[in-house]
């Protein structure tokens, strides 16, 4: 592969550097690019990296030329950036485009160029631009077409991989384990109570409970969550992340949280973010419906409407872990950024009560000894971590 500098930020995205970096997918185009056009996309809700789009001036263009490309990079907000390694955000989508785009049964833009430097965090992509087919604004939500759209588009690639993510192709995926579990739930920790802060406004005294009774089990209810079943995920898929083609084709971008995990969560996660309330009412039980007849296609025993409708039902606590830690721990100062967080957190604790997703954590659901024990580290280090802040 060819050997390409990591860009730090848009200026080192010159046309030399661009030419060199498309060689390999077009070989000969350096020599036709004349000039680039830069401009930025995704700002303040491309929080965990630096997203532009590059209009390409050819002295000679060719049909297979792209006219332009999008390039994602290295975040240069502090915040972001620990975020960003403390989650693996980077190298889990680098290793999307670079290990399992080639097979993955979902629509996504094609990959000409990409790198990734472990010991700095840092990485680029360079995609094909989708901007020729349709995006919705998430704040005013899909229609229930796109909706059932997205739905069975997501659920043909948790089919393929359901009880399946020890092929080759997810070698290097991020997973779920007692490890990785105990650093999300310490992030939660630490957003929490800011997030409630911030937001009280939007939490009755029961989903104040709800979510600080996750913030003591975190860990157990994501390892017990992770296992059941287990396929590979998006973990971000939203409308936000989504484009549509003429004929509803469904094509997914941002795999910065992809991994193993409960393919309920992509389903729940985006009927609850990604539609107005009232349209999740029309058709989330149809969506259900549609999730689990194209699931069952790929499993050996089908999975029935009642199953999955219980596993959306408890799923959608997951999504709190979003929510919690977007409203809670990242720069809200941009009035689109600060919208769009607010009302996934309202929507997402709308369909929570609705739902009574909250009996799945009640008090007569008991901690065994092991999840006690799998829930410490998290909760002592968050203990030592709030001793130290006091002291500050």
């Amino acid at each position: 592969m060819t050997s390409v500098d990591i860009p730090s930020s848009r200026d080192d995205i010159t046309t030399q550097w661009l030419s060199h970096a498309l060689e390999e997918s077009f070989p000969g185009i350096g020599s036709d690019i004349l000039n680039i056009n830069i401009s930025e996309i995704g700002v303040g809700f491309g929080l965990m990296g630096a997203l532009c789009r590059v209009q390409i001036e050819y002295s000679e263009k060719k049909e297979q030329y792209p006219s332009s490309v999008v390039i994602k990079m290295s975040s240069s907000d502090p915040a972001s950036l620990k975020l960003a390694k403390s989650l693996d955000l980077y190298r889990r989508e680098y290793n999307f485009y670079s290990e399992i785009q080639q097979v993955a049964e979902i629509r996504t833009p094609r990959l000409y160029c990409s790198a990734y430097e472990k010991g700095d965090n840092r990485f680029f992509l360079i995609l094909e631009d989708l901007q020729s087919m349709e995006s919705v604004n998430q704040l005013d939500g899909a229609s229930p077409r796109q909706a059932i759209a997205a739905v069975r588009a997501i659920a043909r690639l948790h089919g393929q991989f359901w009880n399946r993510t020890d092929t080759e192709e997810l070698q290097d995926v991020y997973r779920i384990t007692p490890l990785s579990a105990a650093a999300i739930h310490f992030v939660y920790l630490t957003n929490v109570e800011s997030s409630i802060r911030n937001f009280g406004k939007y939490y009755t005294p029961e989903l104040e409970l709800i979510v600080r009774t996750i913030g003591r089990r975190a860990t157990e209810f994501l390892i017990a969550s992770g296992s059941q079943g287990e396929t590979y995920i998006h973990g971000d898929f939203r409308l936000d992340n989504l484009f549509f083609g003429d004929d509803l084709e469904c094509a997914a971008v941002d795999w910065q949280v992809s991994g193993t995990s409960n393919g309920f969560f992509d389903l729940a996660y985006f009927l609850t973010g990604s539609l107005a309330s009232s349209t999740r009412r029309e058709v989330e039980r149809e969506a259900v419906r549609n999730y689990c007849e194209v699931l069952s296609d790929s499993l050996e025993s089908p999975l029935t409407f009642d199953e999955g409708w219980e596993f959306y039902r408890q799923a959608i606590l997951a999504c709190l872990f979003t929510s919690v830690i977007v409203t809670g721990g990242l720069d809200l100062s941009v009035d689109r950024s600060n919208e769009l967080v607010v009302e996934g957190l309202k929507r997402t604790l709308i369909a929570i009560e609705e739902l009574n997703s909250g009996e799945f954590l009640n008090e007569s659901v008991k901690q065994t000894f092991q999840a006690r024990i799998a829930n410490f580290p998290a909760n002592f280090a968050y203990a030592i971590h709030r001793v130290f802040q006091r002291g500050k």
